[in-house]
């Protein structure tokens, strides 16, 4: 692997890959894109610590093990989201670059065809979350309504097992009927898991691929929806 970087800000990364990995990230791209979800949002759904996905897109880590291809298949509820072309299994060198400017994050990818001249496989564009945030009446909307249903789901009993993020934020989800961006469900959530004797809720990859949520052992829902009150009160 080989990162750089140039004049003009952009990332660049080369590694040796497979077109059958090269069209994995492609289509783990697009579904995300078209779904509305940046990088992080996604690390978060599949319960990964941060920038996990943002790496792998930037082919500065590599990932294609079916526990990765089983959780997105459930974040984007698709039974198999990988195109069936392209299964050539030779290696090639390939190159993504990125860059952004205030209003959108570019993605493209490049293949190597000799030792100077390139194709490009792909090429994406995403809307910048800040400039996103920005021109968005409904954030503070989507806030409230994470903390109101954080309140109600603790109140349920849903965090005395142990709970994905994806399932957590479907639940959210269904009962605003209204979309919700992962990154404000992750944010409220946040001010509500941490270390016993500290917060209510923990945050545990046991006996899982990614990070779920309960609530500590020996917390009550009385005292985590206390905890729960007092932190989104102060705000």
């Amino acid at each position: 692997m080989e990162e750089l970087h140039d004049v003009n800000g952009a990332r660049k990364t080369r590694i040796t890959c497979s077109p059958l990995y090269c069209g994995f990230i492609y289509c783990m791209m697009m579904n995300r894109i078209s779904r509305g979800y940046t990088s992080d949002e996604l690390t978060f759904l599949i319960g990964q610590d941060d920038h996990f996905i943002s790496n792998i897109e930037s082919l500065t880590s590599i990932d294609f093990s079916m526990d990765l291809y089983g959780s997105l298949r459930q974040v984007f509820r698709h039974p198999n989201f990988l195109l069936h072309e392209g299964q050539v299994r030779e290696e090639i060198e390939h190159e993504m670059c990125t860059w952004q400017d205030e209003t959108a994050i570019y993605h493209r990818m490049e293949r190597y065809v000799n030792e100077r001249e390139t194709v490009t496989v792909f090429q994406l564009v995403e809307e910048h979350p800040g400039y996103a945030d920005h021109f968005t009446n409904s954030v503070n909307m989507e806030i409230e309504g994470c903390r109101e249903v954080l309140r109600l789901l603790i109140k349920e009993g849903i965090f005395n097992k142990p709970i994905p993020p994806n399932d957590l934020h479907n639940h959210v989800e269904s009962i605003l009927e209204m979309r919700i961006k992962p990154r404000h469900l992750q944010t409220e959530l946040g001010r509500l898991w941490g270390r016993k004797g500290k917060a209510p809720i923990k945050r545990t990859k046991k006996r899982s691929y990614g990070y779920k949520y309960v609530l500590h052992p020996g917390v009550s829902i009385a005292d985590a929806i206390t905890f729960t009150k007092q932190q989104f009160n102060r705000l």
